[in-house]
């Protein structure tokens, strides 16, 4: 008991506990954002990379359109 004669001895300890719990959960938190602002950032990567090849795709249909509309004009 303390100097008002309340017994806040065990109320303590649980408290403490609960800070510990709550830091281990912040880690891993912290863990799985990192994890997730990778994971993201590799997919603006690979979304990327689709894009240019979607652009050299597009560019090598043009010119596929353009060769045969020339060779239908010239026949």
């Amino acid at each position: 008991m303390d100097e008002t004669g309340s017994d806040d001895g065990p109320l303590i300890q649980r408290i403490k506990q609960l800070e510990r719990g709550l830091e281990q959960e912040i880690g891993s938190l912290r863990k799985k954002i990192a994890a997730c602002v990778r994971e993201n950032q590799n997919l603006q990567e690979e979304l990327s990379e689709a894009y240019r090849i979607k652009g050299q795709l597009a560019d090598l249909h043009g010119a596929e359109v353009s060769k045969v509309s020339m060779c239908l004009l010239f026949k």
